[in-house]
């Protein structure tokens, strides 16, 4: 609708790439220290401060010069990554939604622009099921094949494949810390459904989905978390998201 509103999502999809790329440069460094059967503790890693006295004391001249060169990249994509991170939380300001979703347990800044950079916008979904295989959390039903003796096998319940994977990972690792707070509405849904029986893949599952619809609620009415709206009319069995 705005170029304030692209410029987010631009500064969103590049954090996220600048976080990718730090990874791969931390399994980088891990795997070459494995390659020499050193372990390297993880403030050595991620603290320039640390690194010289720790590769004094290793034994590999080898190990330390290939190191000092891979520690150049990840330096360098890290120092981006804050960067890309200072600019999201400042265009961030201009949206009250995001600041309503930080309310919320288990959303933090970088959850909350994701969401809605990527979403776009409230009315994208007619109904909270497309919105759950968008996100990678909703259930579909699959069947193929026949039994011997030729009839349709029955139809099962399964995640989505083709979903947007930033998002998935931003609504099950916000469903995950808020399982892991105490004191809230999300992680009390969790611990009836795993004493109802439900696997706890399946619970968080539908933490995740729990926590999206009020998001999506809150995003319509531009309001603030309503306990009232983390409660639902109907709760599934547990022999239906065991499936």
């Amino acid at each position: 609708e705005d170029d304030g509103r692209c410029e987010l999502k631009h500064w969103v999809a590049l954090y996220h790439d600048r976080v990718r790329d730090a990874v791969r440069h931390i399994n980088k460094i891990r795997a070459r220290c494995r390659m020499y059967g050193v372990r390297i503790p993880r403030l050595v890693l991620r603290e320039p401060s640390r690194r010289s006295r720790w590769l004094s004391e290793i034994k590999h001249l080898a190990l330390a010069k290939q190191l000092n060169m891979l520690w150049l990249g990840y330096d360098a994509t890290a120092k981006q990554t804050r960067v890309a991170k200072q600019q999201l939380v400042g265009l961030s300001k201009n949206y009250p939604i995001i600041r309503l979703w930080k309310e919320l347990p288990g959303i933090g800044i970088i959850r909350a622009a994701t969401l809605f950079a990527y979403l776009d916008t409230p009315w994208r979904f007619k109904q909270k099921n497309k919105l759950w295989k968008y996100c990678g959390v909703g259930l579909q039903r699959s069947a193929s094949g026949t039994d011997k003796k030729g009839r349709p096998k029955p139809a099962r319940l399964q995640l989505p494949w083709a979903v947007n994977r930033t998002l998935k990972n931003a609504i099950l690792g916000a469903a995950l810390s808020a399982i892991n707070q105490k004191d809230n509405a999300f992680r009390d849904y969790y611990e009836r459904m795993v004493k109802d029986g439900v696997i706890t893949s399946n619970a968080r599952h539908a933490v995740a989905r729990k926590l999206l619809t009020v998001m999506w609620g809150m995003w319509k009415t531009n309001s603030r978390f309503d306990e009232r709206l983390s409660q639902e009319s109907n709760r599934p069995t547990a022999s239906a998201l065991s499936r």
